[in-house]
């Protein structure tokens, strides 16, 4: 059966941040998941979840890089040593905030290359951070262009690699052109985390997903 989390910057961003936790176990959710949290104390924050008793879904990675460089995207070669100091840091807050999975932005490189890049760091990443499930973006928030040719190619990348999966946003789906329940019968197997809008919970394919065995996280946008 999915269980259900909520993205707290997209679902509830016309409340104040003090009240995303106690809103979000109010209406019952699972878990809750974060683009940003860098700036805040991982303890308190965590004491927090506790008590309202509420897990964490998924972070984001990369973390801002404070310096103005580049952040480590997974998959750009330009950034594969950000990346791998980037990962040590998100580890340090995963072992605080135990997050079920890890969402790896695969920032603005394109091409083979890049699908290259992210295989190496995929690998990098779970050997570093053991027993961490990782996420990978099919669509991206404000890409330039689409990271995959095709949605095999996304299935090439995860498939076979423990603690590994997809991530697929309905919302950036509808944006780039694609019909979520498409790309969903195409990649449904390899998804860990399924965002969806309020009209996909009501007249949508999300419906029916727990009828059709799906075990991940819907989270709520």
């Amino acid at each position: 059966m999915a269980r259900t989390s909520v993205h707290l910057e997209r679902a509830f961003a016309t409340l104040p941040t003090s009240l995303h936790l106690s809103t979000a176990a109010t209406r019952d959710y699972d878990a809750v998941e974060f683009t940003d949290l860098w700036d805040r104390n991982t303890q308190e924050l965590r004491d927090e979840l506790l008590l309202h008793g509420l897990k964490v879904s998924c972070m984001s990675a990369p973390p801002p890089n404070y310096t103005g460089g580049s952040p480590g995207w997974a998959a750009d070669p330009q950034t594969q040593s950000r990346f791998q100091s980037d990962l040590h840091r998100v580890g340090r807050y995963a072992q605080v905030l135990r997050p079920a999975m890890i969402e790896l932005g695969l920032g603005p490189a394109r091409g083979a290359t890049a699908i290259d890049t992210l295989s190496r760091n995929i690998q990098y990443a779970t050997q570093t951070l053991p027993g961490l499930c990782f996420g990978i973006p099919i669509f991206e928030p404000n890409a330039p262009s689409e990271f995959w040719s095709e949605l095999g190619d996304a299935i090439d990348v995860v498939s076979g690699v423990a603690d590994v999966g997809l991530i697929l946003d309905a919302a950036w789906a509808r944006k780039l052109g694609y019909a979520p329940d498409r790309v969903w019968d195409a990649v449904g197997d390899h998804i860990l985390n399924l965002r969806v809008t309020k009209a996909d919970t009501e007249t949508g394919f999300a419906q029916g997903l727990d009828r059709s065995g799906f075990d991940g996280w819907i989270t709520h946008v």
